[in-house]
Formats: C-alpha cells, structure tokens, sequence
C-alpha cells in the first residue's frame, strides 16, 4: 500500500467515525423552563431533542431563547452526540439576563417621554399654585424642574 493509499483510507476512516461538531439546524420547539429546545437538522432532516440551551441550571446565567422555525448552530460537547448545546441562533424571541430577575429592559425613548410628561404636569401644578397665592397678596416662585435626557441613564451597552 503507498503513502497516498494510506492517507485516503486514514482519512475515510476519521470521516465515518468522527462525529459531526456542528450542525445547521431549525428550530421545532422550545421548554423553557428546562432550558432545552427540539431542532431539526437540515441536512439530514434528523429531529434532535434536549439540545441545551445553557450550560446549566445557574440562576445568574444569560440565554438566548431562539424563535420557533429560526436556524440555529448546534454544537457537540465532549464528542458525545446525545449531548448537543445551540451555540448560535439567528433569531431571538427572548432573553435572560443574569437570570432575568430584574425584569424587562426599560423602552428608554417611551421612559423619557414619560418622565418629561410628569415634570411638565408638575411644573404646571407649581405654576397654578404661584398664581394663586400671589393672587392671595403674598409671593411664590416655583423652583425649575430639570428635563430627563436618556443619555443620563441609558446604557448603550445592552441595545434591543
């Protein structure tokens, strides 16, 4: 046998045996609260299920909750093809966050005009009370009230 016979034999025998580390694949379904999910495999139209979404059960962990049909990057862990993780998803229906204790992310633009509502209604309320007690022969001169601007306490690290 020469050294090229060799090679390609090698080869044909890592190729059948080694298994696939990644897989393009869709998304069937998803159980959040096991933090796995069903996936489709597109080239072999193979269904995989408990494919993990996270490393664990940590309750500070980030994860990506991928939206039903979107195609997804399945990986392998430690060669074992019974244990799959997504690695990479294409389209996001939602998002923990250290856990997601804290809640949603604040919609900055709609809190901004909400704040600054409540600071005109405020201002009017201070103007109305100046004028009646001036009114009443004495004196009163509301303090101003600043605008909120979002640039004050937005973090344009975290964008949705």
């Amino acid at each position: 046998m020469t050294g090229d016979e060799l090679r390609r034999k090698l080869v044909d025998l890592i190729k059948d045996n080694t298994p696939k580390q990644v897989s393009i694949c869709e998304i069937i379904n998803v159980d959040e609260s096991k933090l796995t999910c069903t996936v489709r495999e597109l080239q072999t139209n193979a269904e995989l299920y408990h494919v993990r979404l996270a490393p664990g059960k940590n309750e500070k962990q980030t994860v990506l909750i991928p939206t039903i049909g979107s195609i997804v990057l399945v990986g392998v862990i430690s060669n074992d093809i019974r244990s799959r993780y997504v690695a990479l998803v294409s389209e996001v229906d939602k998002i923990y966050l250290n856990g997601g204790e804290n809640g949603g992310l604040v919609k900055i633009g709609n809190l901004e005009t909400k704040l600054n509502g409540l600071v005109n209604s405020i201002t009017a309320e201070l103007t109305k009370i100046a004028t009646g007690i001036t009114g009443a022969g004495s004196t009163y001169t509301p303090g101003t009230i600043s605008t909120f601007n979002k640039v004050d306490f937005e973090n344009d690290k975290i964008v949705h």
